[in-house]
């Protein structure tokens, strides 16, 4: 979701299950591919297209902006307009597994890529499921979601923040720091 093919992610020759694959093996998997038929080889990795970079920002752009229907007063007098899938994907990471956590806190990393975005995602309650992925197994996952975190309280006022959001993204963002 929101992915485009410039923000393509492939797997490392040292990680899972290339580590545990020698030369020879790898040769032979390759040569073994060689001699199936067209229709029955696996797709190389790379070449699913995930589609344009202008079709995921329209996506992202429809999940941040369009699909809110509640309006929400801040407290410096500004209304704003909440979305509905920011909430739902809180939802999910509250009560998901941690594949579907990990699957969150990717998707939050591409709607915070755009700064315009970043204040419909606080609104949303965006910053509070952040919070709750932080602390993920994958580095991966954990690092998008401090990443996320990151760009949000750059262009946030913090005394849009409550109080207890803005103690509880400290640590993360000091261990990002490190």
């Amino acid at each position: 979701l929101c992915r485009s093919r410039e923000d393509k992610i492939r797997p490392k020759k040292n990680e899972f299950p290339f580590n545990e694959l020698g030369d020879d093996d790898l040769a032979a998997i390759e040569q073994f591919y060689e001699k199936m038929p067209a229709e029955s080889r696996p797709v190389k990795n790379g070449e699913v297209d995930a589609g344009s970079k202008d079709v995921a920002e329209k996506l992202r752009r429809w999940c941040v902006l369009q699909s809110g229907d509640t309006t929400k007063k801040l407290p410096d007098g500004t209304a704003t307009t909440g979305s509905n899938v920011i909430s739902h994907l809180g939802k999910c990471a509250a009560h998901g597994s941690v594949r579907v956590k990990t699957i969150v806190a990717m998707v939050f990393k591409y709607l915070c890529a755009d700064q315009q975005h970043r204040r419909y995602i606080v609104t949303s309650g965006g910053v509070r499921t952040l919070l709750g992925l932080v602390d993920l197994e994958d580095e991966a996952a954990r690092d998008a979601a401090r990443q996320a975190l990151a760009q949000i309280c750059i262009v946030t006022n913090p005394s849009l923040l409550p109080y207890s959001e803005q103690l509880d993204a400290v640590r993360p963002l000091v261990q990002t720091l490190e």
